[in-house]
């Protein structure tokens, strides 16, 4: 194996779920030591900062004295760098004392990590300090020096800079500028431990290295049994058999889950089986005559008139019936699939059953039989398929029309109800029988008694609504007749 294929695979291993579940254990018992080291970087970072501000703050001030004692300006300055300014003359006397030194959302939240004795503050550490006028950068400020320095008040929770300056005002009275800002720090004292948390997590990061190769196993290998046992029935002989997986955490709903899948597809393949077995059944009466026609048309003998008549009659028959039944077919397919190529659009389900009990009753084949339609107003359109709805809805009046007995009635009522067009279809005729109500759906059942039809109508109507996503139901009432009821979502 060369070396880039061992690269994909040890990728392919890190990004499994089993690497996954290992680096986020190992990255937790890592967490703690990590961000003790990143909020040192942090610290070290903000005393740069701190160091900077009091520096141009010092300088700010000392510039405004030279130009004269004007506390509103030096308050301004001691607000925009968010510092405590203080002033003291050659008496050592404060002239001016102004804290703005910001105290910010960061602060507020560390101040969770001191525990019980509250986080330390500027102030508190400042009056632990000797007079502000005795202090060694206030001295050498004094003598000339100009003073920038950080310190870390007692146990490293609290960083301090400060700034000292000295200058001589507009009326020749020398002035000292002293600025002053602190930070909060309160992982300082865990990066003092440092060393200790190291064999802490030392020991922590084989633990979760024993933890994480324990979950990977109770979690991954129950998925690679179920991936391989999904497999073993993709390309085996027994696929339709179930998983059957004996847990009851989430892998086992997964497998439950499988097993209803393949239920559904052994169903859907039980389904085309007999599907094809009903195809090949309707083919042999027209294929059968045919060969016959044909068998009669090779024997010895000339054919006379009568006989060819009789023969291209049979050709003819059986030619119409075999297109029928495989045009009958493959709408059927197409329907039972979904109708996904077919276009839709908005349709006026009123017109439509309009324009077809018109053309119903000038048809001589339901001569005597009478159709009504009540129509509801304000009837809201359906998205779908036109001529597949008209399909089914010409079925329905025409199956309705040849059980209405002579004379009969056809009774058609569209409404809508609770955000659907439903549709109603009523005739006068027997009815169904009841064991016959839930059957008539079935591909091939019929109940004539003649040869018209190939017993598909209904079985396509439905499959044509399903894919619509509606429903349609068969009634026989108790006062006879039948009644087909189709539901289709407004749209």
């Amino acid at each position: 194996m060369n070396q880039r294929s061992l690269r994909a695979r040890a990728a392919r291993r890190l990004l499994s779920l089993r690497g996954r579940t290992m680096l986020a254990v190992v990255a937790m018992a890592l967490a703690p030591l990590a961000f003790v080291w990143l909020s040192d970087v942090g610290d070290r970072t903000t005393g740069a900062r701190m160091r900077v501000n009091v520096a141009a703050a010092a300088d700010e001030v000392a510039a405004s004295l030279e130009a004269g004692l004007d506390a509103e300006a030096l308050a301004s300055a001691a607000h925009a760098h968010e510092v405590w300014l203080r002033v003291v003359d050659e008496r050592g006397v404060v002239l001016l004392d102004d804290n703005e030194e910001a105290d910010n959302w960061t602060e507020t939240v560390g101040e969770v990590f001191f525990g019980p004795d509250g986080a330390p503050t500027l102030a508190a550490w400042d009056a632990s300090l000797p007079p502000l006028p005795t202090r060694p950068e206030v001295r050498a400020a004094a003598g000339g020096a100009s003073v920038v320095d950080c310190a870390a008040a007692p146990a490293g929770g609290l960083l301090v800079c400060h700034a000292a300056r000295s200058v001589v005002g507009a009326d020749g009275a020398r002035r000292t500028v002293y600025v002053s800002e602190s930070s909060r720090r309160a992982i300082r004292a865990l990066y003092d431990v440092r060393y200790q948390i190291l064999k802490l997590t030392m020991f922590s990061g084989v633990f979760g290295v024993l933890m994480g190769w324990w979950v990977s196993k109770r979690m991954v290998r129950p998925i690679e049994d179920l991936r391989e046992a999904v497999l073993a029935r993709a390309q085996g002989p027994n696929r339709l058999s179930p998983v059957m997986m004996a847990r009851d955490d989430e892998i086992g709903d997964l497998a439950l889950a499988f097993d209803a899948l393949i239920a559904r597809l052994a169903a859907r393949d039980r389904a085309y089986e007999a599907f094809v077995a009903d195809l090949a059944h309707e083919l042999k009466n027209p294929v059968a005559a045919v060969r016959a026609c044909a068998e009669s048309m090779g024997r010895a003998g000339a054919l006379d008139d009568a006989r060819t008549t009789r023969i291209a009659r049979v050709l003819d028959d059986s030619s119409r019936r075999l297109d029928v039944l495989v045009t009958r077919f493959l709408d059927l397919a197409r329907a039972e699939a979904g109708l996904r190529d077919d276009e839709r659009a908005r349709i006026d389900v009123g017109a439509l059953v309009e324009g077809l009990v018109g053309v119903l009753r000038e048809d001589e084949r339901f001569a005597g039989v009478s159709f009504e339609t009540t129509v509801a107003a304000g009837l809201p359109t359906v998205l779908g398929v036109s001529e597949r709805l008209e399909t089914v809805l010409r079925n329905l009046l025409e199956n309705a029309a040849s059980f209405a007995g002579r004379p009969g009635r056809v009774v058609v009522t569209v409404h809508h109800d609770d955000g659907d067009v439903v549709l109603e279809v009523a005739d006068s005729g027997p009815g169904i029988p009841p064991e016959d109500v839930e059957r008539v759906f079935e591909r091939f059942f019929t109940t004539r008694s003649d040869s018209r039809g190939t017993g598909l109508g209904l079985a396509l109507a439905q499959a044509i609504v399903l894919a619509h996503h509606g429903t349609l139901v068969a009634a026989s009432p108790d006062g006879g007749g039948a009644v087909f009821t189709v539901r289709l979502p407004a749209g």
